[in-house]
């Protein structure tokens, strides 16, 4: 993966040189601008990203250098990784795995650049950045989060007896650390494509040479089933969970084994207590799902993750129900396995 990305951002710097956006005007040309950056840049965009803001550069970042140790690897930020494990859908749903290569054709060749694959529900985006995040100190000694990228936010919609629609916004954010120059571009592609079928998407072409960058992308339309509900008498399991708020850890290496008709509680301050369980309660709501090692639950603006060092039920997705006290705030700070009548009667 990591050679594939060195590769493409090599080969997307070295191209951007001389490579354009495909039909875009010479008004659209001039609207591709970037904070800080005046002048014209209307032949800057024409012959490729590296002079997108020759005409002049103020109010920019000047001086400064990079910050070599702490340079990162971009990556797949939105959609769902392909992956059943990360499956933590409550109800059945459509979704499409969207298969894509980026690949460099010229009149008698092409060449695999890199290669993605994510999944995105019926009529959401799932966003794609490759490249690379540079910390670049400026004259100030300050910190600024510079790119060099290709952002790609694909968002498929299925329609009924004609195929799947694609929406793509392009994005290409370049830096150069030596001349400190910053330029981007733009664009939107709609593309209608059958189920399995192949679009090839134009996203970059050399006016002089004719050589393209070209999308490949292939949908498949997937069916995911709803979570199901846990059996009597199944096992469940809690080895070295980590239980984690808003991405912050309340609870660590707890380790817990309780039966079907027995529920966690646990105390988060400030927000009050849950009851955690595997078959309906009278005042909770079906709000989680148990898939692998981890339970994802969302109860208002606040998102919750129990993370265990093994899975916590036999393969498949679990139902999870959760009652939330939040009059029962503070102290005493604690987890508990219990029957859920005895965990009913705390909760009141």
């Amino acid at each position: 993966m990591k050679n594939q990305l060195f590769k493409f951002v090599i080969a997307l710097l070295v191209l951007m040189l001389t490579f354009t956006l495909p039909g875009q005007t010479e008004k659209e040309k001039r609207k591709i601008t970037q904070p800080g950056v005046t002048g014209s840049v209307a032949g800057g965009v024409e012959g490729g990203l590296s002079g997108a803001v020759s005409g002049g550069v103020s109010g920019g970042v000047s001086g400064g250098v990079v910050d070599e140790k702490s340079k990162q690897t971009a990556h797949v930020e939105g959609g769902i990784p392909y992956d059943q494990t990360n499956d933590f859908s409550l109800e059945t749903k459509l979704v499409i795995k969207l298969s894509m290569k980026i690949m460099e054709v010229t009149a008698t060749d092409s060449r695999l650049i890199s290669s993605q694959t994510t999944e995105a529900e019926n009529g959401k985006r799932a966003t794609i950045v490759q490249g690379e995040i540079i910390p670049w100190k400026n004259s100030q000694g300050k910190i600024e989060y510079k790119e060099n990228t290709l952002r790609l936010e694909i968002t498929p919609s299925i329609q009924e007896g004609k195929g799947i629609a694609l929406t793509i916004q392009i994005q290409i954010n370049q830096f150069e650390p030596k001349t400190v120059q910053e330029s981007k571009m733009q664009a939107v592609k709609s593309e209608l494509v059958q189920n399995l079928a192949t679009a090839a998407i134009e996203l970059l072409k050399n006016k002089k040479t004719g050589t393209r960058i070209v999308a490949q992308i292939t949908p498949m339309i997937l069916k995911k089933t709803g979570a199901q509900t846990v059996k009597s008498g199944e096992p469940i399991q809690l080895k070295d969970a980590l239980i984690i708020v808003n991405e912050h850890v309340a609870y660590r290496d707890k380790s817990f084994h309780f039966k079907h008709d027995e529920g966690l509680t646990f105390r988060i301050i400030d927000k009050g207590l849950y009851l955690l369980a595997f078959q309906e309660i009278p005042g909770g709501k079906a709000v989680g799902v148990a898939n692998g090692n981890k339970i994802k639950f969302t109860l208002g603006k606040d998102r919750f993750l129990i993370y265990c060092r093994e899975p916590i039920l036999p393969a498949g997705k679990w139902r999870v129900w959760i009652r939330h006290q939040p009059d029962l705030k503070g102290e005493p700070m604690g987890c508990s396995v219990e029957t859920l009548a005895m965990a009913l009667t705390r909760c009141q």
